[in-house]
């Protein structure tokens, strides 16, 4: 794994308005397989207490337009809409979280001998003083964040955890 831009020191976090988070996991899966792990049925596969609520049903979870929510952690919901995809390559999300912050997430997959890399880049902006602190600290959390994911992945493939349950994405 490996972090473009991140800050380390959690105690001297200033508040954050815009933060560009860029950096890179490693998925041993290629081409579909990865791209399913982030969609957002696929990623139930891997990452824990993620479970997409659709406002209305969908054929295809990574078609641009499709919106879902997330309950997260600190009981808000944020809500997301997918923006852009390129099947097996990228996918690219805008979200919102109220009162805390917006911005997009973008994963880009990349072939290598043994899989995939997945560069993930999060750009989000705080909609207050206090969510640009908490802004601050997932930024500084960022390499920590990543790390997790990748480590979460790569069970979930050795576990061989079906793909099949995330809805299938057509070619082209």
């Amino acid at each position: 794994m490996s972090i473009d831009h991140a800050t380390d020191d959690l105690q001297s976090v200033a508040p954050l308005y815009h933060a560009l988070l860029v950096g890179t996991v490693e998925v041993p899966l290629a081409g579909p397989d990865a791209f399913r792990l982030f969609t957002p049925i696929g990623e139930k596969v891997w990452a824990q207490d993620w479970d997409p609520l659709f406002p209305t049903p969908v054929e295809d979870d990574s078609q641009p337009g499709t919106v879902f929510e997330i309950d997260q952690h600190d009981a808000i919901r944020s809500a997301w809409v997918v923006c852009r995809r390129e099947p097996g390559q990228l996918i690219h999300y805008a979200r919102f979280i109220p009162g805390k912050n917006a911005g997009t997430i973008i994963v880009h997959l990349t072939a290598t001998p043994s899989g995939s890399i997945a560069t993930i880049e999060y750009e989000l902006t705080a909609l207050s003083t206090t969510a640009a602190t908490d802004l601050a600290q997932f930024a500084a959390q960022y390499p920590q964040f990543l790390s997790e994911w990748e480590e979460a992945i790569a069970k979930a493939c050795l576990r061989r955890t079906p793909l099949k349950d995330a809805v299938e994405v057509p070619e082209g």
